[in-house]
């Protein structure tokens, strides 16, 4: 594969360093002009990244994914944005079910009975904190993995996934990590709800399902979360694997490694002194 830094035509693939702007490339008859990087001007995160712009991104992510990747910039540092997606996921599940047990607590035993329960309440919060930081870690283990895997195969399919590339991707693609985190929540909500149908109500041959219902829906959301995510890694490969990056500009103030130094090492001196040093008298 050429260079990360070499122009490649992004809809085929072929070598168009140096060829004029207004031509066409000679494989695909794209325009030379429409490849360069500096057509990538990046997703609303990566040109603002605040709050407001990562939830645009993941909107726009989830609604015209092929846009985003044909914009997406290879000059950023995807680490933020792909932290703050997993630590989204990871934390919505358990600081859900922490609030119905904090709700449901006030709801039986009142305020005073709350207050009384206190302590277990703050053990509960400590355990949250120890499955967000376990979820945290299980899914930037997967999301790693899926890193790895598209710099692997995408070389052998004939496309430049470099690991920089590989990165945007990913980085992109976890908003289907927050769309599980969140399907699954409903759906453990959905799933109680059904449960207590059951209690209520003769269902008759549902009642074995919608009692599996708080386990079996958040289970749902999760795989309908993870699919999401490797499709919109598939369909980011497909936009971006002969994604253009522009070559970082070399700091003219320092000489090349090979440069020799001015200032020579002194000869030593064929006539050496005498051995006692010091003017003869």
């Amino acid at each position: 594969m050429p260079d990360e830094f070499v122009l490649l035509c992004e809809t085929c693939g072929y070598e168009i360093e140096g060829l004029p702007a207004e031509g066409a490339c000679p494989e695909c008859g794209r325009q030379v002009g429409s490849s360069p990087h500096g057509l990538r001007p990046g997703t609303r995160w990566q040109r603002d990244p605040k709050w407001s712009s990562l939830f645009s991104t993941w909107r726009m992510t989830l609604r015209n994914p092929r846009r985003v990747f044909d914009v997406a910039s290879l000059h950023t540092d995807e680490k933020r944005l792909l932290a703050l997606s997993l630590g989204v996921a990871a934390s919505m599940p358990p600081m859900a079910g922490y609030i119905v047990l904090v709700v449901v607590t006030i709801r039986e035993a009142g305020w005073i009975g709350y207050i009384e329960t206190l302590g277990t309440l703050v053990g509960g919060a400590a355990g949250v904190s120890v499955l967000v930081a376990a979820g945290w870690m299980l899914l930037w283990l997967l999301t790693l993995v899926e890193e790895r895997g598209i710099r692997f195969w995408g070389p052998r399919r004939g496309w430049r996934i470099t690991p920089t590339i590989a990165k945007v991707i990913c980085a992109h693609a976890s908003v289907g990590w927050v769309l599980g985190s969140v399907l699954a929540v409903v759906g453990h909500v959905v799933g109680w709800g059904l449960l207590e149908i059951t209690n209520r109500h003769n269902v008759g041959i549902f009642r074995g399902p919608m009692q599996l219902a708080p386990i079996t829906l958040p289970a749902l959301g999760l795989i309908a979360g993870m699919l999401t995510f490797e499709v919109l890694v598939y369909i980011g490969m497909g936009r971006m694997k002969f994604a253009n990056r522009e070559k970082p500009l070399l700091d003219a103030s320092m000489p090349p490694a090979s440069m020799p130094s001015l200032t020579p090492d002194p000869l030593p001196s064929p006539h050496p002194g005498p051995a006692g040093g010091g003017d003869a008298g």
